[in-house]
């Protein structure tokens, strides 16, 4: 229990548990709702008999919402909500309290406020990211992905071919609200370079995690690509199914499964920074649904992309 000096005129109150801030309150918040106490009892003495009852209330009622934003303001782990009729509750006790005008006026209404607020429902900031942001995030994840163009590696050596063509994209990135699942398709042929095997060779792999075992700071890897890193151990299942030939074998097929610490996402290889902004929103997108609505870990660690 604390004891705070509330006004000028000295009187002290025995604070209840703030649960909303699930701490003390700080000197800030006593402080806004010890001056909108003040502001009440004086706004209402002076309109008693100048204004009619429901005219007052409308003026505390404006007051308790200044109130509440004001908390707001002060500290992010105050916010919270009241229903609307916890609200007109508070107004009609607050002006009631107000309107008896004895000297106690200030510390009882100080005590109204202090018992009603302190039972505000904190905000949840995972929920009101589902609520309000997800959805749009989401959207900006398909939509990026439907247009990325094929990441593609070509060897151009007009004397020797060293390697294989490649091309490799991600057909699909599926957000549930606990798992992810990103389908990355690849090939490679050697039919340009009219000497080797020729061989030519497909895969599809698929590859699924938690999402709280995949870390949020998304991590941008050359070409570009995106690499989504476990935080510990190999969370992600994958399942491959690939077929290849060469000159001297027909087409032949395979399929493995195994777990690996990481899931890339091919976003278009160079291509995707000719279209860098919507590359960069993208990304933080990503990395907000990984972490439930904050891309502070992403940000810490490629600040040039916020």
């Amino acid at each position: 229990m604390l004891c705070r000096l509330i006004s000028a005129s000295v009187f002290f109150v025995t604070l209840p548990q703030w649960d909303a801030l699930s701490q003390a309150p700080n000197r800030d918040q006593l402080g806004i709702v010890r001056d909108t106490a003040v502001a009440i009892c004086t706004s209402v003495a002076g309109a008693r008999g100048r204004r009619s009852e429901v005219e007052i209330q409308a003026g505390v009622s404006a007051q308790l919402s200044g109130l509440i934003g004001r908390l707001a303001n002060a500290s992010a782990a105050s916010q919270g909500r009241l229903t609307q009729e916890e609200f007109e509750g508070l107004s009609r006790e607050a002006t009631a309290t107000a309107l008896q005008g004895d000297r106690e006026c200030r510390e009882r209404v100080f005590n109204r406020m202090f018992d009603k607020l302190s039972s505000m429902t904190p905000i949840d900031p995972v929920a009101t990211y589902f609520a309000e942001r997800r959805r749009s995030d989401l959207r900006q994840i398909q939509e990026f992905r439907s247009v990325a163009p094929v990441h593609t590696s070509r060897f151009r050596d007009e004397y020797i071919c060293k390697g294989l063509d490649e091309s490799k994209y991600t057909s699909e990135i599926a957000i549930t609200n606990t798992r992810i699942r990103v389908t990355n398709i690849l090939r490679l042929d050697g039919t340009r370079c009219k000497t080797g095997y020729m061989a030519q060779r497909e895969e599809r792999l698929s590859c699924s995690a938690n999402l709280s075992e995949i870390d949020d700071a998304v991590e941008v890897w050359s070409s570009p690509s995106l690499r989504l890193s476990c935080l510990t151990g190999n969370c992600a299942t994958c399942e491959e199914t690939s077929r290849g030939r060469n000159r001297f074998q027909d087409w032949t097929e395979q399929s493995s499964q195994y777990n690996t610490s990481y899931i890339s996402v091919y976003v278009g290889g160079e291509h995707a920074l000719q279209r860098k902004d919507e590359f960069f929103r993208f990304t933080r997108a990503l990395a907000r649904i990984l972490s439930g609505g904050s891309d502070a870990a992403f940000c810490s660690r490629n600040a040039a992309f916020c």
